[in-house]
């Protein structure tokens, strides 16, 4: 009887988690749209008032003329991408009413050397 509840209680735990995972594959934009749709990043920023349920955006880019364009939208039409290599320009995809925002990190972290000499080992004090 243990053994019966312990296999049923398992299977079921499997169950929910199983039905709980997502594909974790991320959102891209259509090919259409990243070749004719790709604009120049100015900024981008969460506006949340605290009143609603899905915080607003606000996305500033510059077309193709160099021209500002003020967007703004509910969050749950942006997809940011964080892009791997901190050099390279960020830039936005329009994809219909879907806001892809392509940014490089906020923060990196290096593995410079750093060079110099210590010149006193003293205990800082206030």
């Amino acid at each position: 009887m243990k053994r019966l509840i312990l296999l049923i209680s398992l299977l079921s735990l499997a169950f929910i988690l199983t039905a709980c995972g997502g594909t974790g594959k991320q959102k891209e934009p259509s090919k259409e749209s990243q070749k004719s749709d790709k604009y120049e990043y100015v900024y981008y920023e969460v506006l949340n008032d605290g009143g609603e349920d899905t915080p607003n955006v606000e996305i500033k880019y510059k077309d193709n003329k160099g021209k500002s364009h003020l967007e703004k939208t509910d969050l749950k039409h942006v997809y940011e991408h964080i892009l791997s290599d901190g050099n390279k320009k960020p830039y936005i995809v329009k994809d219909g009413s879907k806001i892809h925002v392509y940014r490089p990190p906020y923060m990196t972290y290096g593995d410079d050397d750093v060079e110099g000499k210590a010149v006193s080992k003293d205990e800082v004090s206030k």
